[in-house]
């Protein structure tokens, strides 16, 4: 949405790299209108876009109020499990991460950091493919 907004490269938008960090606060100040005047703005535009199969994975949800979303709009029909994928500062650090006050202290960045997740995935630099077959084989027990 941002990107046709202004006119921008939505594929590099995507990525974690200096073009992206150019439109972040503005970014964020979009998103957190958007919500400020319909908290389900973004969850309604995923589903719309979202191929219908028996299991979606939505990814990037930063709110808890995406999550109750689809909670309202969708469970007890579909099993609704929240995975949380987190990396310590070091790490994130090492990986070229910069702190950034005013982007990495707001919502769009913290706002789940209370969340009791049904799964936490460390994506620290272990097998985090052997994390994510763990919850496929779990997820297809629920």
């Amino acid at each position: 949405e941002y990107a046709e907004l202004k006119g921008v490269n939505y594929k590099e938008l995507l990525t974690d790299g200096p073009y992206k960090e150019l439109y972040r606060r503005e970014m964020i100040a979009l998103g957190e209108d958007r919500r400020s005047k319909d908290s389900g703005h973004y969850c309604r535009l995923a589903c719309k876009a979202a191929p219908q199969g028996l299991v979606w994975i939505v990814t990037d949800t930063r709110r808890e109020s995406d999550i109750m979303w689809f909670q309202d709009a969708y469970h007890p029909t579909v099993p609704i499990l929240t995975i949380r994928v987190e990396a310590g500062l070091d790490v994130r650090s090492q990986r070229g991460w910069i702190w950034t006050d005013g982007v990495d202290n707001v919502t769009s960045e913290c706002g789940l950091d209370g969340f009791t997740h049904d799964r936490v995935l460390n994506n620290d630099g272990t097998d985090i493919g052997r994390q994510v077959q763990e919850v496929v084989e779990w997820a297809g027990k629920g």
